[in-house]
């Protein structure tokens, strides 16, 4: 009997979690593959290839509207897929190796340059 209701409420509680189905049309690592492509396009059409976080937010919403993504067969945009499935932005930035989230007085994302280029070199050419 007390088993019962132990797997009872287990039951209970994981239906209300929601993470027992997973109901979107494409998988965490393609969702995150997609919001990469975007970010890092949106980044090196920057001049310093940084931006705003609210920017990007904006950014990434106007430019994503065109995406077929979906949960629960209803539609979704890319950030509430990224919302849902990584709890923000900042933790998806976080997971992705070639970004970077600076923290201050306001947030910046940038783009971070591979640790063998030196941009103070010089190249001469004769």
């Amino acid at each position: 009997m007390e088993v019962k209701i132990i797997n009872f409420l287990k039951y209970i509680i994981q239906s209300k979690m929601g993470h027992k189905n997973y109901k979107w049309n494409m998988s965490k690592e393609k969702g995150k593959e997609i919001s990469t492509k975007y970010i890092k396009e949106i980044l090196n059409e920057k001049k310093d290839h940084s931006i705003h976080y609210q920017e990007l937010l904006l950014l990434l919403q106007n430019r994503t509207q065109t995406l077929n993504i979906t949960q629960n067969k209803k539609p979704k945009t890319l950030l509430t897929f990224i919302r849902t499935v990584y709890g923000s932005l900042e933790y998806l930035i976080e997971a992705i190796d070639d970004i970077e989230l600076i923290y201050g007085k306001e947030r910046i994302i940038k783009l971070r340059e591979p640790e063998n280029v030196h941009v103070n070199e010089w190249i001469l050419v004769e």
